[in-house]
């Protein structure tokens, strides 16, 4: 009804995470930028935190249309309450990893060959992780180690993990993190305001803008 009466050409209350909708701050397009930023520059890990209803995954599905846009491989792990098992099952599927997707240690070296084979293209591969204050120790401990895939030149993986608050305070964040800590952190507040480090050059662009050449 009211799609008529305003003259919308789509529903703008979806409680999808929509891209297309997502408010143009200047905050949020920094914290954005800050994301594309350190995937490009292979920071390595990254952490994203807000409230609940900052924006932290209509972000997430805003860098994984730019991801796309620049045909970087990435893995997309939507539900945190899982188990190591299931975490490696999740990579496995997202990379189309040909291995034995039950198997921990195949799953790690067809990775570990994507990424080597990624780098020697000049290319980088990502990994993104929502709602990751549920994740429990145990997978925490896995995404450190796979932070530590580098060679000479970088990070092999880059991993983007966000959730809310608690997830910089808790234990198993402190845990894992102690010696890989996180190169690169962007909080999202409400009213929308956001803190993020300084990216230098222009802000970047929604999903809107972004197009494949």
């Amino acid at each position: 009804m009211y799609n008529a009466f305003f003259g919308f050409e789509e529903a703008p209350f979806s409680l999808s995470p929509d891209p297309t909708f997502l408010y143009r701050s200047a905050q949020h397009e920094e914290a954005l930028a800050n994301l594309i930023y350190g995937v490009q520059s292979r920071k390595g890990f990254i952490v994203l935190t807000g409230e609940v209803g900052t924006g932290k995954t209509t972000m997430l599905e805003c860098l994984r249309d730019f991801l796309e846009t620049q045909y970087v491989e990435f893995a997309f792990i939507f539900n945190s309450r899982i188990t190591p098992d299931q975490f490696f099952e999740m990579i496995a599927y997202d990379l189309d990893l040909h291995c034995s997707r039950t198997s921990k240690t195949e799953v790690l070296f067809a990775l570990n060959s994507l990424l080597l084979q990624q780098a020697n293209e000049g290319r980088t591969t990502v990994l993104i992780v929502d709602e990751a204050h549920n994740l429990t120790w145990e997978v925490l401990e896995e995404i450190r180690m796979l932070g530590n895939l580098e060679t000479r030149s970088g990070k092999l993986l880059q991993i983007i993990i966000a959730g809310q608050p608690e997830l910089l305070t808790s234990a198993s964040l402190s845990s894992a993190s102690s010696s890989a800590a996180p190169s690169s952190r962007s909080t999202l507040r409400t009213p929308p305001a956001t803190s993020t480090r300084a990216w230098p050059g222009r802000a970047c662009p929604t999903s809107r803008c972004f197009r494949r050449s």
